[in-house]
């Protein structure tokens, strides 16, 4: 069964909150689930998410495609796309707002309130 809000400990009223190396181990429902609840805690307006994630992209890498494929074989994770990473956002009322690469194969989503 999962967690209530309250039994989530998330902190509260904060304006910026950051998932880092989390997403890609979960299924799309269970990523809004995740994201639904972060969008709970925050301020009702002007709230900030920032996903640190490998983004799966066309000019992507045979090093980040085969980690997808070990995440995908191993514990049924999955990289995602810009794309994808938009639509989850939306269903959990957020809005991609930019995407910044880093030099290591992490970029990261910048997500809005709606």
């Amino acid at each position: 069964m999962a967690p209530s809000f309250s039994e989530s400990n998330i902190p509260q009223g904060k304006p910026t909150y950051v998932i880092r190396h989390v997403l890609h181990n979960w299924t799309d429902d269970e990523v809004v689930f995740i994201l639904k609840r972060v969008r709970e805690a925050m301020p009702a307006h002007n709230g900030r998410l920032l996903l640190v994630e490998m983004l799966l992209r066309s000019d992507a890498s045979r090093y980040l495609r085969s980690t997808g494929m070990q995440l995908l074989a191993l514990s049924n994770g999955i990289l995602r796309t810009e794309g994808e990473f938009a639509g989850l956002l939306k269903r959990a009322g957020f809005k991609l707002t930019g995407i910044t690469s880093m030099r290591a194969l992490d970029v990261i989503v910048e997500a809005a309130t709606i």
